[in-house]
């Protein structure tokens, strides 16, 4: 365990811990935890902490800076208390103020950011770039129920993440005449089109079918890519129409649940029309 006062140019390497009250420039090592100040250069332990900005390198299972950062923190929990200029990486939890680069991991939360957020749940107050994921958030965008009309499934549900670009939804279907409902989900991309308040949405989502009640019957999956126009009256309140492809993948059962033939795959059109909240 080493702990320096002042400034540190060079490095430190311990088994449990470097701890420096100054600025660090160099390279901190350690199983255990790495402190300083501030840092210019690599710090490599389980835990690295850095009181006020870093720039360089923080490697560990938790890496934290309370200034700004201009490097790469790659860790399973990486945070920085200001702006990020560079990246947050790894199979990690990243929270930030600002980022100028990329988060990447399985959830990304930032107030403002110009670039990529790359995970399975990315959540902003403003992207201007590329978010990523199986939800992604952000203030402009919003989370919005929806309910819709198909001709293929007439009954349909939803809980969409919007950014002001991007969208993905979760979904549940009712295909009420053949007594079959079932969960999807789905991403899309908005363009604004050429009136205010109208917009694009493009989207290309899967949906599986299965029997309600009853004995067991015929299982049936959808890949729909769909185009729809949609007229945002408030934050809260949208209506759409559209229209697209619909491919229907059938695979018969017998009552008992055994496989009584082979697939059956036929093309379909669709008309959607609904409300959004």
């Amino acid at each position: 365990l080493q702990f320096v006062a002042a400034e540190t140019r060079g490095a430190q390497l311990a088994f449990l811990g470097n701890g420096s009250g100054g600025r660090v420039t160099g390279f901190q090592g350690a199983l255990g935890v790495n402190s300083a100040g501030e840092l210019r250069g690599l710090q490599l332990a389980a835990v690295n902490h850095v009181r006020d900005g870093s720039e360089g390198l923080q490697a560990g299972f938790v890496n934290y800076a309370g200034g700004p950062l201009e490097g790469i923190q790659g860790g399973l929990f990486n945070y920085a208390g200001e702006k990020v200029e560079g990246a947050q990486l790894g199979p990690s939890v990243n929270f930030a103020a600002d980022v100028t680069g990329a988060q990447v991991g399985f959830v990304n939360v930032a107030q403002r950011v110009e670039g990529v957020q790359l995970g399975l749940i990315n959540v902003a107050d403003e992207v201007h770039g590329v978010p990523i994921g199986l939800v992604s958030v952000t203030k402009e965008g919003g989370v919005h129920p929806l309910v819709w009309y198909s001709n293929i499934t007439p009954l349909n549900a939803a809980v969409k993440f919007a950014t002001k670009y991007t969208y993905s939804f979760i979904n549940a279907s009712w295909d009420v005449d053949a007594s079959l409902v079932g969960p999807g989900g789905g991403l899309g991309a908005t363009i604004p089109a050429f009136a205010p308040r109208l917009f694009v949405d493009i989207d290309v989502g899967a949906t599986y079918l299965f029997r309600d009640s009853g004995p067991a019957d015929d299982g049936r999956t959808l890949a729909r890519l769909r185009g729809m126009l949609r007229y945002q009256f408030l934050p809260h309140l949208s209506v759409f129409a559209g229209g697209g492809y619909t491919g229907q993948i059938d695979r018969p059962h017998d009552a008992s649940g055994a496989i009584t033939g082979d697939y059956y795959y036929r093309s379909l059109g669709e008309f959607v029309a609904g409300v959004g909240l």
